[in-house]
C-alpha cells in the first residue's frame, strides 16, 4: 500500500485509490465561495444613467485609440468642425470620447465592457429608451465631414440592434 503524504493524512476521507490533490478544508471552501459572490457582485453591476436623461436622448461614444491614426484624425475634425459641432450640441446630449485602452472612470470601463469592438474608431449612437441604453446606428472606421454631417442628422432608426440595461 501506498504511503499517504502530509496533505492526504490530513485531509478527512482520505482514500488512498482516488488521486488527491491538495487540502480542502472549510477554510478553502470559505475562500471559494467569497471569490464567486465578489465577482458575481463586481460583473451584475449595471450602468446608472444620469437622471437628467429622457426617453429619445442620443448620445454618441466613439471608441478609440491613442496609437490609432484614423482615430486622432476623426476627433480632431469632430472637435475643430464648427458645423459638426453644432449639430452635436442641437441634436444630442453629447458626443464622448473612450479611450480603449485606458478608460479614465468606471462609467467609462462599464461601457467599454458592453460595446464590442472589433475595429477601430468605431463610433456608435444610443439612444435612451424606458430606462435603457439602445444602440441604434454604428460605423467604424475614419469617414469624412459629408458623411458625419448625414449620420449624425439622420432620424431615428425603428430596428432595434441590441440593448443594454
Amino acid at each position: 500500500m501506498a504511503r499517504a503524504s502530509r496533505c492526504q493524512r490530513e485531509c478527512r476521507g482520505f482514500d488512498s485509490r482516488r488521486p488527491h490533490f491538495g487540502v480542502f478544508n472549510n477554510m478553502n471552501k470559505l475562500y471559494i465561495l467569497l471569490l464567486f459572490f465578489c465577482s458575481t457582485m463586481l460583473y451584475s453591476q449595471e450602468v446608472q444613467p444620469a437622471p437628467d436623461y429622457k426617453d429619445g436622448d442620443i448620445v454618441v461614444i466613439q471608441y478609440s485609440a491613442n496609437w490609432c491614426g484614423p482615430c486622432r484624425i476623426l476627433s480632431n475634425l469632430i472637435k475643430n468642425d464648427a458645423e459638426l459641432q453644432g449639430l452635436i450640441k442641437t441634436d444630442t446630449k453629447g458626443y464622448f470620447f473612450i479611450d480603449i485602452e485606458n478608460p479614465k472612470t468606471q462609467a467609462e470601463q462599464d461601457w467599454l465592457n458592453r460595446a464590442i469592438i472589433t475595429s477601430l474608431p468605431t463610433v456608435v449612437k444610443y439612444v435612451y429608451k424606458n430606462g435603457t441604453w439602445v444602440k441604434q446606428a454604428q460605423f467604424k472606421g475614419y469617414r469624412d465631414k459629408q458623411f458625419l454631417l448625414k449620420w449624425l442628422s439622420t432620424p431615428k432608426i425603428q430596428r432595434v440592434n441590441r440593448v443594454w440595461t
